[in-house]
């Protein structure tokens, strides 16, 4: 059998085809994606760490998004790339709106990435449309990139704990096999965790 499939190619973009999730294997490697940024800064601070199923890091690369731009699926995959790692079976980013309402594309980032993605959020978003028409002077284009993303599905953690996630290239089962793969306790998976620290710790400088 392929180890490649192609999935729906809804939206832009060219793409290639998406390796097939194999959750279970003891080679398992993630690339967990995390911000950070001040305030009144113009770019956020991108981290990505490589992770093993056991939990060792074995890759780091830094990267950046525009604060209220519309650049971090096409950052992120950019960062996979700088990696040059083809033993990176899926990529996990946090969040789904970053860098203030810069949104993130997991189906887009899975075809140019050719990994399967996973956005895990940890609420809901009430109130973003509101948000997004106070912040913006001509809020239209921003509107439809949110409106466009995909709807988040509910997933239990070996945890106890729920996350809420959006996912391409990958079936549910396997998104929540690989979410339990790197969640040791709470809510976070351990690549997400580590790579928060990192972008934090980049950005104080």
């Amino acid at each position: 059998m392929s180890p490649f499939r192609r999935w729906p190619t809804a939206g832009t973009g060219g793409g290639r085809p998406i390796r097939r999730l194999h959750a279970e294997k003891r080679g398992l490697r993630c690339l967990g994606i995390a911000e950070s940024f001040a305030p009144r800064a113009r770019t956020s601070t991108l981290a990505g760490v490589v992770m093993r199923r056991d939990g060792a890091v074995d890759g780091a690369v830094m990267g950046a998004s525009t604060v209220s731009g519309s650049d971090a699926t096409d950052s992120i995959a950019s960062m996979h790339a700088r990696l040059g790692r083809s033993d990176v079976s899926l990529t996990m980013v946090s969040g789904l709106v970053i860098s203030m309402y810069n949104t993130v594309d997991v189906a887009r980032l899975a075809r140019l990435t050719g990994a399967p993605a996973i956005a895990v959020t940890w609420r809901e978003s009430a109130g973003l449309e509101g948000a997004i028409r106070r912040h913006f002077a001509k809020p239209a284009a921003k509107l439809a990139e949110c409106a466009a993303l995909p709807r988040r599905e509910a997933v239990r953690l070996r945890t106890g704990h729920t996350v809420l996630i959006a996912r391409a290239g990958c079936p549910l089962d396997g998104a929540r096999a690989a979410l339990d793969a790197f969640t040791t306790h709470g809510a976070v998976p351990e690549p997400i965790r580590v790579a928060r620290a990192l972008a934090r710790a980049v950005a104080r400088r």
